[in-house]
This record gives structure tokens, sequence and C-alpha cells, in this order.
């Protein structure tokens, strides 16, 4: 999930006004990233001025709805935004909600208040975890607080509500102090896993000092004090800086996420009609490559382009073991995992072992080339499917049957034998480090010069 972490210079949409007891600050669709109207999704931000972070479910309302927030109620599709985190402690004064004027409905929404933090939006769910009803309406109304509640939250009541701005007034509890202002110099940084990583600068008016954390330290560690990053594995981390409220500042914080994506190895495979037990192939149909089984072990097959006709040049990653057994064949996808199917589903599973039922598939090529891909146990056969843009598994006719190409010769990776001696890191091919690497295909990494090997 990502992090907006928002300042008065940086964006138009969220506001903060300080003066000798409260601060104010505005929410807009535009703090969570949102670009366009599209389907509900978790977000968070925290305010780098505030320090208060609020976290919820909702999406960007369409143009005849005014293009604001949309919050709904659907049975296990709730949606809400609430305060997780309050590091200053400021309390709740007022809540103004401003509805969409051109929303095709006026219902109604809910403000509420909490003296202890929201774990989450569906605790406004909960009758013994939302807290105090601070207030309702169904059009632009403030409702006001004298309880002293530190966290806010806000939901629809019955239907979908259409909002353009929620603006939260705080007390700060007693003379005016300074924002702290923590911000980075860039909010996201993308890079491939053994690139040269350098950290976005932090900026600060605070004198507090700043500790460092980072949220998935199997991806990226940080130093607490210094924010030096040390990057391990291919996936997403955010890094974040915080500052304690003092006596001068408020406290703050600061975020930037790191998005670490493997090294791509393509490879050359060629269009066959013939099995050869424990080769590996792809799966081609309309221009359009089998990839893994996602890494949850089960679901439909995702796809990315292949152009040619008698070759392809793919990713390795999405080559399949195809290795002959009684009955049929076994697929094996790139991570080891045996490809089979089960009970009614026309998706797929993935797994370590071999299943005992499912696992076991034939093969039989078309006149046109293609190929027919059976499971023995369900008899249901693979297809590419443009409509849903993905692989399956059908007891009927669903699209195209792929064709099965070959992967050609070694492919072009370079076979060096392994210095035990030199000071490298390895890493296999989904990005994870591996300190003593063994028979197989991995990244080598050595200073600022990175080169794939064959380890023997």
């Amino acid at each position: 999930m990502k992090k907006f972490l928002l300042s008065l210079a940086a964006v138009m949409s969220m506001s903060v006004v300080a003066n000798a007891a409260t601060i104010t600050e505005t929410i807009t669709v535009d703090n969570f990233g949102f670009t366009a109207a599209i389907t509900y999704k978790d977000v968070e931000y925290t305010s780098s001025t505030t320090g208060i972070t609020y976290k919820g479910n909702m999406c960007k309302a369409d143009s005849k709805n005014g293009e604001g927030m949309q919050f709904r109620t659907t049975s296990k599709k709730e949606a809400g935004l609430v305060a997780t985190a309050n590091p200053n402690g400021y309390s709740i004064v007022s809540v103004k909600v401003t509805p969409s004027t051109t929303a095709s409905t006026t219902n109604q929404w809910d403000v509420y208040g909490n003296a202890t933090a929201y774990t989450t939006f569906k605790d406004l769910y909960d009758t013994t975890k939302a807290g105090s009803l601070i207030g309702s309406g169904t059009k632009e109304a403030t409702v006001t607080s004298n309880e002293g509640l530190a966290f806010f939250g806000f939901r629809a009541n019955k239907a979908a509500i259409y909002i353009n701005s929620i603006v939260i007034t705080y007390e700060t509890g007693g003379a005016s102090l300074e924002p702290a202002n923590l911000k980075f110099s860039e909010s996201e940084v993308t890079l491939t896993i053994g690139d040269a990583f350098t950290a976005p600068t932090l900026t600060k008016d605070t004198d507090a000092a700043v500790t460092y954390t980072s949220s998935t330290p199997e991806v990226a560690t940080v130093n607490a004090t210094t924010g030096a990053v040390e990057i391990l594995a291919v996936g997403t981390t955010t890094i974040t800086a915080t500052a304690e409220k003092n006596d001068k500042y408020t406290g703050g914080t600061a975020s930037y996420t790191i998005t670490v994506n493997r090294v791509v190895e393509t490879a050359t495979f060629n269009k066959v009609t013939t099995i050869t037990s424990d080769k590996k192939y792809v799966m081609v149909a309309d221009g359009k490559v089998a990839t893994q089984v996602p890494e949850k072990g089960y679901g439909y097959i995702n796809v990315e382009d292949a152009t040619g006709d008698a070759s392809v040049t793919v990713d390795v990653l999405n080559a399949i073991t195809i290795a002959a057994v009684d009955g049929g064949y076994t697929l094996q996808d790139a991570s080891g995992r045996y490809i089979y199917q089960t009970g009614t589903f026309n998706s797929f599973n993935a797994a370590a072992t071999l299943p005992a039922e499912g696992g076991i598939w034939t093969i039989a090529f078309e006149a046109d080339g293609s190929a027919k891909i059976t499971n023995v146990s369900t008899g249901k056969y693979i297809q590419y499917s443009a409509n849903y843009t993905s692989y399956g598994c059908y007891a009927d006719e669903q699209g195209s049957l792929p064709a099965l190409y070959e992967l050609a010769g070694s492919s072009a990776i370079t076979d060096i034998t392994v210095d035990e001696n030199a000071p490298v890191e390895y890493f296999n091919l989904q990005g994870i480090r591996v300190e003593n690497p063994e028979n197989g295909l991995y990244i080598r990494r050595q200073g600022n010069k990175v080169t794939k090997v064959l380890v023997k």
C-alpha cells in the first residue's frame, strides 16, 4: 500500500492552518493518488504537518457524481476512512463534510471519534470499536465535539455517498507549535535488483532527532539513525522517517516507497510439434505467452506479449518443464512447482510436490501446430481467453489453444564457474539473496557490476 506524504508546498488539495490552539486540515480525493475514477482500493496517507495517519477504503467517483471520494456500505465490501495514528495527541474540535453537489444521491454520512487509535476502517462497522458518533448528515454540515477525541472516523450510513471534502479542525492543547515539515525529495524509487541505490534526501524544519524504519525489511533494511538503505530482495517497502513532538515543533513523518524489480533474463524458444521429456517450453497463443501460476499457488495464468511465429524470445521464468510419466506428462514451472487442477475450477494450482490427483496432463498436437493440453483428472484443456486476457483450463471451447515453443540450446547465459573467494553477492531470479548458490542460474553482483551466471 502506497503512503502519500503531503505538505502545504506540494499538495494544493490539503491545507493546514495553525493558530494558538487549533490545526485545520482538508482531505480530498487528491490526497490518495487517484488519477481517474477506478474501483475501490485501500488508501493511506500521513500528514507531514500534523503527523496524523489516515487509512481506509474508497474509490474516486465518476464525473456525474463529482469526481470526489466515494464510500459504500455493501456487506463484506465496506468502505470508510479512519485515523490510525495521532502522534501529537490533537483532539477533534469540528468536522465539516461537503458532499458533491452533482451526485445522483444524497445519502447519509456519519462522523465518528475515538479516544484510542483505530486499527482499520472496518472498526466503524463494529459497535464495540466504532467509538462515539459525533454527527451525521446528508448535505454540507459541520459537526462538533468537546469530548477530547483524538481519532477521526468517517463512513457512509446505508448507501453510497460522494464527498468533495472533509475539513477537520483539531485542538493542539497548548501554544502554537511550528510544523515539523519532514519531506523526502522523492516519493517513489524503482530499481532493478543489483542496481546502485541512492536514497532520497530528507529535509525538515524540526530540530528533533529522526528515526527511520522499513515496512518490509526482507526487501530493504534501513539504518534507524542515518537512514542508509541496503537493498536485499525483489519487492516493495516503505521507508518512513519520524520526528517526535518537542516544545517547539510538532511531531511529523515522511515516507518514500522503494520498488525492487528482478533482472529479466530472456531466451529464445522454437516452435515444436513433438515433446522431448524434461525440456523447457513456453505456451503461446494469439501473441500472448503464459506466465506462472500466481505466487499464492492458485488462479488463472496472466500473460505477456510474445512476438514471432517460428520462434519467440521471452522471459525464461515463463518456461515450464514437461516430463513424461505414466499416463501422460507433468508440468513444472520455473520455480519448480507442479501445475495441476482441482475441484470444478477452471483455474490452475501450483505446489512444490506432485498431488495425488490433477497433476497429470496429456498433450496432442493439432493440424495447425497448436497443442491440446488436457488434464487427465478433470478432462479440461488449456486455452487462452482473449475475453479474460489469461490462460484457463476449460471443458469446452473458450478461446485459443496454445502452441508449444522449446528452449533453443542453452540460451545466452554465460557459463561461469563461481570464484568462492571473490567479494560478491548472489541472487536467484526472483531477486532473493542466496548465501551459497548451487547448480543454477543466478544474478552475481560485485560492486557496481552485475552479471548473470550459471553456477555449476
